[in-house]
This record gives C-alpha cells, sequence and structure tokens, in this order.
C-alpha cells in the first residue's frame, strides 16, 4: 500500500465527563447516493470498516468525532463520542451527523472556491493571475524579488512566504481581516521568489480572504456562504464558536485547549458538521456549484516551477495531492487547536472520506484517515491508471549530479540555506536516479518523462518504483540553477 498523507468550557466539564456507554459505541447510519443526507437509510457500514475503525476508537476513552464514507454507491455517517448539551456542561449526549466539530486548515480548500465563484460573478475586476499588489497598499507586503505574487500563488503556498509567526498563531481575538493583516505586516516579506517553490503558508489564504471583502464588498465570511455553503447545503457550517459544543482536548484528551479564532480566518476558522461536509465532497465528486474548468482549476496545481514542468502532482488551490494504492485523491488536513480534520476525494476511485476529532493527537486521526481512505478504494468500481514505463535517458541528463540543500522553510527563523541535505547523482548504469542521505537507505526515483519548459529550460519527471505516476520532477532554472521538488522536497543544488 502506498498512502501518502496529506491540527471556553471550564476545567470543570472534563472531570464531570460521563460516558453514554460503559464502552466505546458507534452511531452509524447510511443514506444512498442521490437521497437527501438528511434521510437516513437503514443500510450498514461494511462490517470490515466498522471493525476497523472500532479497533482505533475503543483504545480511547472520552474521544468524540464524525467521519463520513462515500462510496459509488452509499455514503455512510460515523459518529462516535459524546457532546455536552449546553455551555454548563451538566448533560450530554451522543454525537450526531449534525454536531459542529473545527475544521482547522480544510478551510482553506473552501477560501479556494470562494475565489473561483468570485472570478465567476465578477470577471472584468479578478482573476487568478492577478497580483495581489492589485488589492492591497504599499507596504503590506515586502517582495524584494521582480516576480510579482498572485492570487493563485497565495492559494498554492508559491508565493515566496514562510508561514505566519508565532505572534500570529498565538493572536486569538477575531478581528477584522484588514486589522490583522495591517497589525502583523511587519512579517510580511518573501524569503524566495514567488512562483517557484511550493512552501506552506497560512499568509496566503488570509490574503485572498481580504481580496474577496475588497471585490465582493462584503465580509469573508458572508461571501462564503451566499457564494459557497448555502447553494450547497451546508446549513450548520460557519465562523462562529457558539455553534461548536464538542470540547476540544490536547493529545492526552483530558486537558481543554481554548477555542482558537485564527488571526486570518480563511485559513483555519470554519466550523461545520459530518452532514455539511458529506454534501461538501458530494459536490466535489460530482459537481454542480462548479463548473468543469473550476474543478480542473481547483485541483491541477498552475504555479511553481514544477507546474511549469508538466508535474500535476502537488499542492493547488487549496488542496494537496496523494495516492492510495495507486488511486489519486485530492484532500486537505486540518489542525484547529484541539481537534484535528481530514479529507480526500478521488475522482478515479469515486469515492471520498472526511474524519473529525477532539483530540490533539495527528497518529490517531492518520490511523482513522488511513481505514477510510482504503476503504474508498476497496470500493471502486475501476481498477487505477498503469504505471507509466520507466524512460531510459543518457548520460546528459547527469547535470542532476551533486550535492543539495534545501531552498524553502516553514517557519520564519528556519534557514537550511547553507546544510547539505544529501548527494543525489544519476545511476546510469541501472538508469536511476539515488538520493542519498547520511544514516539512511538511497531514495530512488526512475525517469519517466522529460522535457522543456515554456522558457526552455530541461526537466525530468520522476517516480519512485511503487508509484503508477510521477511525483517529483528534476529541472534547470532560468538562472542556471538545479532543482529537485518532491511532494515534501524543494532542493536545490549547491
Amino acid at each position: 500500500m502506498t498512502t501518502k498523507h496529506f491540527q471556553p468550557f471550564a476545567t470543570l466539564f472534563a472531570q464531570k465527563w460521563v460516558f453514554f456507554t460503559a464502552l466505546f459505541s458507534f452511531f452509524f447510519s447510511a443514506v444512498t447516493s442521490g437521497v437527501n443526507a438528511s434521510e437516513k437509510v437503514a443500510l450498514p457500514i461494511p462490517p470490515l470498516v466498522h471493525k476497523q475503525l472500532n479497533d482505533v476508537v475503543s483504545k480511547y476513552p472520552g474521544l468524540s468525532g464524525q467521519a463520513v464514507l462515500i462510496t459509488p454507491q452509499n455514503t455512510f455517517f460515523v459518529n462516535f463520542g459524546n457532546v455536552p448539551v449546553d455551555a454548563n456542561a451538566q448533560a450530554i449526549e451522543p454525537v450526531s451527523a449534525s454536531t459542529v466539530f473545527r475544521l482547522g486548515s480544510i478551510t482553506k480548500s473552501f477560501t479556494a472556491i470562494a475565489l473561483l465563484k468570485l472570478i465567476e460573478q465578477y470577471p472584468d475586476k479578478v482573476a487568478l493571475d492577478d497580483p495581489i499588489s492589485k488589492f492591497i497598499e504599499d507596504g503590506w507586503i515586502t517582495n524584494s524579488y521582480a516576480n510579482d505574487i498572485t492570487l493563485a500563488q497565495l492559494l498554492e503556498h508559491t508565493a515566496g512566504f514562510t508561514d505566519i509567526s508565532g505572534e500570529e498563531f498565538d493572536f486569538n481575538e477575531p478581528i477584522p481581516l484588514e486589522d490583522a493583516l495591517l497589525k502583523f505586516k511587519q512579517y510580511h516579506h518573501t524569503r524566495w521568489n514567488p512562483g517557484e517553490f511550493s512552501s506552506y503558508s497560512n499568509l496566503g489564504a488570509g490574503f485572498v480572504g481580504y481580496v474577496i471583502e475588497q471585490v465582493s464588498g462584503k465580509p469573508y465570511e458572508d461571501f462564503l456562504a451566499e457564494a459557497v455553503l448555502n447553494p450547497l447545503g451546508m446549513t450548520t457550517a460557519g465562523f462562529k464558536q457558539s455553534s461548536v459544543r464538542v470540547i476540544g482536548y490536547k493529545s492526552d484528551g483530558v486537558t481543554v485547549i481554548p477555542y482558537w479564532h485564527t488571526v486570518y480566518r480563511p485559513f483555519g476558522g470554519l466550523n461545520a458538521s459530518a452532514l455539511d461536509m458529506s454534501r461538501y465532497l458530494q459536490e466535489l465528486l460530482n459537481p454542480k456549484l462548479l463548473s468543469a474548468k473550476e474543478l480542473q482549476q481547483f485541483i491541477t496545481p498552475n504555479t511553481g516551477l514544477a507546474a511549469e514542468s508538466g508535474l500535476t502532482f502537488g499542492y493547488a488551490l487549496g488542496n494537496y495531492t496523494a495516492l492510495v494504492e495507486d488511486y489519486l485523491f485530492h484532500g486537505h488536513s486540518g489542525d484547529a487547536d484541539g481537534y484535528l480534520s481530514r479529507f480526500g476525494f478521488s475522482q478515479e476511485a469515486e469515492g471520498a472520506y472526511y474524519v473529525v476529532i477532539n483530540r490533539f493527537d495527528r497518529a490517531l486521526v492518520s490511523r482513522l484517515q488511513d481505514v477510510l481512505a482504503n476503504a474508498v478504494v476497496a470500493h471502486a468500481k475501476r481498477p487505477p491508471p498503469k504505471a507509466p514505463k520507466i524512460l531510459t535517458i543518457t548520460d546528459n541528463y547527469q547535470w542532476i549530479d551533486g550535492r543539495y540543500t534545501e531552498a524553502t522553510a516553514r517557519f520564519i527563523n528556519e534557514d537550511k540555506s547553507t546544510a547539505e541535505f544529501g548527494q543525489i547523482y544519476f545511476d546510469t548504469r541501472k538508469n536511476v536516479i539515488r538520493v542519498k542521505r547520511a544514516g539512511r537507505s538511497d531514495s530512488l526515483w526512475y525517469p519517466v518523462a522529460i522535457g522543456k519548459n515554456k522558457e526552455g529550460e530541461e526537466w525530468v519527471s520522476v517516480r519512485h518504483n511503487y508509484e503508477n505516476r510521477a511525483t517529483a520532477v528534476f529541472l534547470k532554472k532560468k538562472d542556471g540553477g538545479i532543482a529537485f521538488i518532491t511532494e515534501f522536497w524543494n532542493l536545490v543544488k549547491m
């Protein structure tokens, strides 16, 4: 299997927690495809999936959460744990498919769709390749490079930013987007050339949310509701703290984490129920709100050196790619301080999943995600695409050989540009590219295609031997440098 993964009630409540049942129980229901999600049909969730989920969740007393599994035939809801009936925490009830949880960074995918709908409504005012400088005043961003930062780059994390500062992460007051962006503008500067490397940053969605406000003349939250949430029937989704009765905990399941407002709500502030998310997943599988063009824009990376070299595996507009048993998934993860979530959908497998828990335990949510993702592919009607043949290339591609370092860093105070990441060389005898790192086995990459980008620079797309498509690329940059870009690495030759 090749699974690639794609974050106040008083303490009194934690002390008075009462279990709804003596042992952990699941509350399962299913709806058939095409039936309104509120009309439940008595269909059992697949027994193996039931057992696998129960095997995980039963080890965590007090855990609450939801899951959605969509197969070509059915939509299943899985609810577990309890939720306080009110803020007094004196009574509880079982979690249902209508219980609202926090989504965290899954919000970014909604922000991306909101931008696409904004462009549809105001085609003369805004476009994906518009520079952010068109919508903000001088001084909001410090960009020392010649390239402008575009709206698409902000959503695909290719704008040249590190992630937001510690002050921004810690700021916990719900203030207007403009005020927040101005308050922390001293941290908003590019660290590398915009349009080159995708490096995760929560800042981009914040600026896109501000653009939505400027063009639509409405608060971001209102436009998102009118253009996306309401048309999809996501009736309980929104940004109100009062809608979330489920308490979020640290990994111990005991220590309460206060509600996190997120300084820029377009990157992580949305709350929703499993019913809401089932409607969202159905839209992504069988779009009605999105046009065919908009869906392709949503799931296909279009900015950055890798995308310019023809690589379609990577972070697109608010969603990443992953392979599960050779099926391509798009989706996102979410961290809302005390709540962790994951969603993914696969057009190839014709299915989707969503899971959320109220405990900051990434290993736990990843185990649940694995169960659901593998359940999706187990119900696929057709096999995944076959792997492309390995391409035999010549000694002319030994420009790949050399010592490499990391070109980007996640956080503001990180600088990895002077440390050697590892050595890479093209093994002509075995027609394989070897990535050698101290203390680790060689990472082997096989060429599957070669070409030149629009500026005439050469590239070689590659895959692991267990993958059925190109997932990384070696390329020549116009400045003469050499880069190796994967799902996790942005490397340049030293």
